[in-house]
């Protein structure tokens, strides 16, 4: 059985907060990136920028998961994807894919 926990928007904005002002978790760049602070990003590097973490804060390990969607080519999906969403758009038509 699978348990749910409710979290009340008010510390839901509190957690938010803490993670985009945390030395723990910075924004990609030159200077964040080998952070000895940050935990492990997404990417696999700390201080990547981009983070899966658990409900406690800790790093969720997804590392492996996110390195076979990028494998499988996950990344230019997407782009052809929205791309394709963005011309039929423009074009005045309505996107149905």
């Amino acid at each position: 059985m699978r348990l749910f926990l409710a979290v009340p928007p008010e510390e839901i904005g509190q957690r938010l907060l803490y993670c985009t002002s945390n030395e723990r978790f910075p924004a990609a760049g030159p200077i964040s990136k080998g952070s000895k602070n940050a935990i492990q990003a997404t990417d696999g590097t700390h201080g990547g920028g981009a983070y899966a973490i658990r409900y406690t804060g800790e790093d969720s390990n997804v590392q492996q998961y996110y390195e076979q969607l990028r494998k499988g080519g996950l990344m230019e999906k997407v782009v052809q994807h929205t791309a394709k969403a963005f011309q039929t758009i423009a074009g005045g038509d309505k996107f149905l894919d």
